[in-house]
């Protein structure tokens, strides 16, 4: 007469539970890692971004004979710095040096229909257009201007106003100071933000 027993069914029925259970977890582990892995992801491709904007910002600037105008965008979408390229005075190149300007414009997020998006994660974009004349906000929303930052996150609050564009200085020498937020709107929101300053060593003007 054998001896051997089988399972109960309380014991069937426990061995479910405790797998279940080991089950659950270990699915919630791996989408919190999965979850970490992506907002990291993420992270570091906007810390590149803003790295290889201010890369591009900085040689402009080097490149440049004067910086025309600096300006922290409003409501509107906004010219925020105008650079001259090769040295003109009065709007007139030196010699027969034609002129050369590049125009950085932020562009506000605009929805399908023309509304703003609501909410905290209201952003732009950053574009860039350089001719031989100063570029109009049609010329900067144009196929011949390039975008160079994405994801610009816009702040209109009291003193936290963001992206923001300032000089201070005099004809000879200025600074320029740079802030910028850049946000991706996920769950959770992923973001990253810069402060940079540029010295100006033609200075300031029209």
């Amino acid at each position: 007469m054998s001896t051997n027993k089988g399972f109960t069914l309380t014991e069937v029925l426990l061995g479910i539970m405790i797998v279940g259970i080991i089950g659950v977890a270990l699915a919630a582990l791996t989408t919190s890692a999965s979850r970490d892995s992506g907002q990291s992801s993420s992270k570091i491709m906007l810390r590149n971004n803003l790295s290889i904007f201010l890369r591009g910002l900085r040689q402009d600037i080097h490149d440049s004979s004067r910086v025309l105008s600096v300006v922290t965008p409003t409501n509107a979408d906004t010219i925020v710095l105008v650079l001259g390229k090769k040295q003109t005075i009065a709007g007139s190149a030196i010699g027969s040096e034609t002129p050369e300007y590049i125009t950085y414009c932020f562009l506000k997020a605009q929805t399908s229909d023309g509304i703003k998006p609501t909410g905290s994660a209201i952003g732009g974009q950053i574009k860039r257009y350089q001719g031989t004349s100063v570029a109009s906000l049609a010329q900067c929303k144009g196929s011949s201007s390039k975008v160079v930052l994405n994801n610009v996150k816009y702040i209109n609050s009291g003193s936290d106003r963001y992206p923001y564009f300032s000089a201070s200085g005099g004809d000879l020498s200025s600074i320029l100071s740079v802030g910028l937020i850049l946000e991706i709107p996920s769950s959770p929101v992923v973001n990253d933000a810069v402060e940079d300053v540029f010295v100006l060593p033609n200075g300031f003007g029209s």
